[in-house]
């Protein structure tokens, strides 16, 4: 098993605000995104997504 030290890291900004989903009738996908967890929603910090 490899062990490794937990590093601070800051996410930039932009990945934290990509606009993957609009709101009442804008649309549903604005900007593709990578959904690593397929559970539908943008979640950088808990669900690891990241910009396509």
């Amino acid at each position: 098993m490899v062990q490794f030290k937990m590093v601070s890291y800051n996410v930039d900004p932009t990945i934290l605000s990509w606009p993957a989903h609009g709101t009442g009738n804008f649309s549903r996908n604005l900007a593709p995104f990578v959904d690593v967890n397929a559970d539908g929603n943008y979640n950088p910090l808990t669900g690891g997504d990241y910009p396509k």
